[in-house]
């Protein structure tokens, strides 16, 4: 099945044939896409087409849009976040475009003032039981934007190899752990049967 990870959707070129669009897009092969939104301004879009075809989303502010907005927007999207944190098709935060299409953005350098990037810090927490119970939680400051949330023991060994092998290494460690426990689990509860079996077969 193809993937589309960057598709808007919502652009208002397609409100004439949305649908017959969306139509074509499966009858090529492609069976997931993910809608980003660009600002706050249409997050409420991005999520109802998303949910109405099917599809998979993002909440994020796009770069071009970042000049525009201001504090107020980042905690809506922090708000966003969490009150969505259990949709199964938000998959993802963020709206990363590199547009050299727009003259003012060919030269990032020559437009520079001076002015310190802003840094914004998230604390991503993951935990694990030899029984492959995998939690996740992100924090910003103080405020829990997700918690709780279940997430699959291979997606968290994935997920660490894509970002580092020093990250990857240890939680592959505790993954072979939690094997070799759930592998010892299930050969007494084999050799538990066969006793069982035999016993049972002794009565007859």
């Amino acid at each position: 099945m193809w993937i589309d990870t960057h598709t808007h959707l919502d652009a208002p070129e397609f409100d004439a044939d949305r649908d017959a669009l969306v139509a074509r897009i499966r009858a090529a092969g492609v069976g997931q896409l993910v809608i980003p939104a660009v600002a706050v301004s249409n997050f409420d879009t991005v999520r109802a087409l998303a949910h109405r075809h099917g599809f998979a989303y993002a909440l994020g502010i796009q770069p071009m849009c970042v000049p525009g907005s201001g504090e107020e927007d980042l905690s809506e999207l922090a708000r966003q976040l969490q009150a969505h944190a259990e949709d199964p098709r938000l998959v993802a935060v963020g709206e990363i475009g590199i547009d050299l299409f727009v003259p003012e953005l060919k030269e990032p350098a020559k437009k520079a003032t001076g002015r310190k990037a802003k840094t914004f810090e998230l604390t991503l927490t993951v935990t694990g039981t030899a029984d492959g119970d995998w939690r996740a939680e992100i924090k910003q400051g103080s405020s829990y934007l997700v918690r709780n949330l279940a997430v699959a023991a291979a997606a968290v060994s994935r997920a660490a190899k894509e970002l580092h092998e020093e990250l990857f290494a240890p939680i592959e460690a505790l993954m072979d752990e939690a094997r070799s426990q759930q592998a010892a689990r299930v050969a007494a509860l084999e050799a538990e049967l066969q006793a069982a079996r035999k016993a049972l077969a002794d009565l007859d």
